[in-house]
């Protein structure tokens, strides 16, 4: 008899090892696997559909400079949260970064604790930052480390002090729609102007193959002391190894406050 319950102990004990007892006495089975969730209930103001990158979303906040964005969110845990962070970062250019000049950047992290945290995020656009997309990220982590599923917003804003695009005239290429050869040369000039100032903007050239490649041979930054007017004198020269076919280009004029017009033509590489 004393053998057998010695036995009826031994297999009893790795029932007790497959659950942790938390301090307020409640059980809780194995490893904390589970993510956290982040809710956003409102925004103000609120989003919409926007054309970012020339790309249609659903998700775009748009905002003026020296304004606020207020954010309604939950973050949520089965166990415990440990921190949530927002973040803003420019969007400019679609993610190539060339100008970074006054653009609205936020790094925000805070711990917080408990199942559920109920609270609103006020972001100040800066005064001077630069008309643009920018993105929106909301993150948090749970006390295991969990990731939960990002919240990510897409942020159009337009400049207070400038929201007027400059002005592009071009008198070469005369037509927005012909033909070259391999290793010739095309010509880009006409002139710029612009209600405030150009001034540390820029003009760029990109195109993409008939295979979707994208390339970005040309881009001019603008000195501070620019003034409202540029002359534009541009040539590119038809790369003897490009694909053969149809490739559209585009010529993007960005003002101080990054303000932009652009000018689409279709030239085929034969």
């Amino acid at each position: 008899m004393k053998h057998r319950r010695h036995t009826t102990i031994l297999k009893c004990i790795p029932l007790f090892l497959l659950w942790a007892c938390t301090e307020d006495g409640s059980m809780e089975e194995g490893p904390d696997k589970q993510a956290p969730l982040i809710e956003v209930i409102s925004s103000t103001p609120q989003a919409g559909e926007g054309v970012i990158c020339g790309f249609k979303e659903s998700s775009v906040i748009s905002v003026a400079t020296g304004t606020e964005l207020t954010l309604n969110l939950i973050f949520s845990d089965d166990r415990d949260l440990s921190q949530y962070k927002i973040d803003v970062h420019n969007n400019f250019d679609c993610h190539a970064h060339g100008r970074t000049t006054s653009s609205w950047q936020m790094l925000k992290i805070e711990n917080v604790s408990g199942k559920k945290v109920v609270l609103d995020e006020v972001l100040a656009v800066p005064e001077d930052a630069l008309a643009g997309g920018y993105h929106l990220q909301i993150l948090c982590i749970d006390g295991a480390g969990n990731e939960a599923e990002p919240i990510i917003y897409s942020i159009q804003v337009e400049n207070s002090i400038d929201n007027i695009p400059p002005e592009l005239m071009l008198s070469e290429p005369s037509s927005d729609n012909f033909t070259v050869s391999k290793g010739s040369e095309i010509n880009f000039r006409g002139t710029i102007k612009d209600n405030h100032s150009l001034g540390t903007g820029k003009i760029e050239i990109t195109y993409t193959d008939p295979e979707g490649a994208e390339f970005f041979p040309v881009q001019q930054i603008f000195p501070d002391s620019q003034g409202d007017e540029a002359t534009v004198d541009l040539t590119f020269k038809v790369p003897d190894f490009a694909t053969s076919g149809k490739h559209q280009f585009v010529i993007l004029v960005y003002d101080r406050y990054n303000n932009l017009t652009e000018k689409t033509y279709t030239i085929d590489f034969q």
